[in-house]
């Protein structure tokens, strides 16, 4: 008996050793693992400059350890940042006011660049915007996409009622059921809309450059005030990324000569599309429009449109101030 004392003292003293060794790998796992900056994607167009400052190297350039995680669908990234999996997600305006309102302690950092196309299925014969009432045409509901749905609708005049609004959140999907004639037809954007196009669906409206303001890059406050510095290095390596982009389509020569961009800049828009995990076949016809601009605060006007359409759905819970939304520290003014 006196000696199994001694041997149950000394297992548990090892037992107890080995845990608080596992604890304080743990703990050591943790603060290495919140250097890292976890920013949600999606494999679209205009998140082309993180998908490029990654694999060319730029973050790597400006020491910034970084972790890129590819969402299919929109409302998945956004229920990973309310998670906590990650620290921010290219996201949407009408996405954060409604987070905001509904106690989500998220802000937008920075302001990028979405093109959204209005397309009709190849089967559907819809030529023109203006016959699209009470067709079938999916999208993501309470989004930016919808309220682009409601713009071109109001432009047409239409209401948003005498569209029929099926929610289909995963971008992939949406193109293949668009392709498949699922329904009468979809708002998708690039490269997805020139890859249906291809197909035979019929653009009906884009976006112009002026309206593609509501994007938005959007992080937790916990996230700010610990990664601050990893925030503001991730704006640098977006507008870095914006120059390479730039050179590579023509967009800086063009803005320095005068002279239009030729065939063989469209090509090469094309091999950037390479950069972003799509999966599908595009060819050297389609003009797919990249991001141009860099970074910017978010727009006050926007963030307005934002909240009356968002309010017209009922979709906020408490008042929602720009001042409550926008970061104004990691972009330039």
């Amino acid at each position: 008996m006196k000696r199994i004392i001694p041997l149950f003292i000394t297992a548990m003293s090892a037992f107890f050793l080995c845990c608080g060794g596992n604890e304080k790998n743990k703990d050591a796992d943790a603060a290495q693992d919140s250097t890292i900056l976890r920013l949600g994607v999606l494999p679209t167009a205009d998140c082309l400059p993180f998908y490029m400052a990654e694999q060319c190297g730029i973050f790597d350039s400006l020491g910034l350890d970084i972790q890129l995680v590819t969402f299919n669908a929109a409302a998945d990234c956004d229920t990973a940042l309310a998670g906590g999996s990650i620290d921010g997600a290219a996201s949407d305006i009408v996405k954060a006011v409604v987070m905001r309102s509904k106690g989500d302690s998220v802000k937008v950092v920075m302001s990028t660049e979405l093109h959204l196309h209005l397309l009709s299925a190849r089967n559907a014969r819809i030529k023109r915007a203006g016959s699209i009432k009470e067709k079938i045409f999916a999208i993501t509901r309470n989004s930016a996409l919808d309220l682009t749905t409601d713009r071109i609708l109001e432009s047409i005049k239409l209401g948003s009622e005498e569209l029929n609004k099926p929610q289909i959140n995963d971008i992939k999907l949406r193109a293949k059921m668009l392709d498949q004639n699922q329904y009468d037809g979809a708002l998708l954007p690039e490269p997805y809309a020139s890859a249906c196009v291809a197909k035979g669906a019929v653009r009906l409206a884009r976006t112009e450059s002026s309206e593609a303001d509501l994007s938005a890059i959007i992080f937790r406050e916990d996230a700010i005030k610990n990664k601050s510095e990893q925030i503001k290095t991730l704006a640098k390596a977006y507008d870095c990324a914006i120059e390479l982009i730039a050179s590579r389509t023509g967009e800086k020569a063009e803005a320095e000569t005068g002279k239009k961009k030729n065939t063989t800049s469209r090509t090469n828009t094309l091999s950037l599309m390479s950069y972003i995990p799509t999966g599908i076949t595009l060819n050297d016809s389609m003009d797919i429009a990249v991001p141009k601009k860099k970074a910017s605060l978010l727009k006050e006007s926007a963030f307005q449109e934002a909240v009356r359409w968002a309010e017209g759905r009922a979709l906020l819970e408490k008042e929602v101030k720009y001042a409550d939304i926008a970061d104004t520290t990691f972009v330039n003014k």
